[in-house]
Parts: C-alpha cells; sequence; structure tokens
C-alpha cells in the first residue's frame, strides 16, 4: 500500500466560506477542481462567533465531487466525507450550534481517477444568518 500510494510531501491549504441565511433552502459552495490524485489530509470547519443559543444551528454535509457542480442536488451526488449516521442508520448532517467551537478531522483519504474537489452544503436553523468556513488540506500529486 505505501509503495502504491506514497504519503505526500507538502501540503496546501484550500478554503471555502458559505453564507447562510434563515428561511433559504439549502445552499452550497464548492472547491476548485485539483488533479487526478489527490490526497485529502484534514478538513476543519469553522462557525461565525456567536453568543450560545441552542435555538440556532447550521447543518452542514461535505461531499467529493468531480465533474460539473451546479446545484445542491449536484453536490449531494458526490461521496461523503465525514458521513455521520444516526440510530437508524440513515445518513444525517453535521450541525454546530450558535456558539460552538470549530470541529476539525484529520484524515489521509486518497482519490484516483478523476479531477477531483470538494463541495460543502449548508442550511440554516432558527432566527440569523451564519458564515461556514470549510478548510481542506490537500496534497496533489
Amino acid at each position: 500500500m505505501a509503495r502504491l500510494h506514497p504519503k505526500p510531501a507538502y501540503s496546501r491549504v484550500v478554503s471555502v466560506s458559505l453564507v447562510l441565511a434563515s428561511g433559504v433552502p439549502a445552499t452550497f459552495v464548492k472547491t476548485p477542481v485539483f488533479g487526478t490524485r489527490l490526497w485529502l489530509l484534514s478538513v476543519r470547519v469553522h462557525k461565525f462567533a456567536a453568543v450560545v443559543d441552542a435555538t440556532k444551528d447550521t447543518r452542514f454535509a461535505i461531499f467529493a465531487v468531480s465533474g460539473k457542480v451546479q446545484s445542491v442536488d449536484d453536490a449531494q451526488l458526490g461521496q461523503r466525507i465525514l458521513p455521520l449516521m444516526n440510530n437508524s442508520a440513515e445518513l444525517e448532517w453535521w450541525m454546530m450550534l450558535d456558539g460552538a467551537q470549530d470541529r476539525q478531522w484529520s484524515m489521509m483519504m486518497f482519490f484516483e481517477g478523476k479531477p477531483m474537489g470538494f463541495a460543502v452544503v449548508g442550511i440554516r436553523g432558527g432566527l440569523g444568518n451564519d458564515l461556514l468556513t470549510v478548510s481542506f488540506e490537500i496534497s496533489e500529486g
């Protein structure tokens, strides 16, 4: 495995931001498309700083995507990164209440074959707007 997929020697961070408004359907943002050999090393999700409020939340899901992504439906056809299962074995969206701390996941996820990118789909629950910033540490080659 190590010979076929050697660990990357360098990495870079690519970030996207998604403005979410209450009462608006789910929306998405995508990264640029990268090469055909891509390591995803980590994902960090940052929410706009807010007072703790359990009646307001931001829900999101992250996808590895290839090809044209022009809608939320297109984004959700990609491979789900950080799948979250509920107790009925159904996929859920991650949820961060207002006032929540950043979340970060370290990984060594390898993609090969097609030019890849990432898409973030999100929706706002409760009143008010939010800004979600997602950073991907990647290595190409």
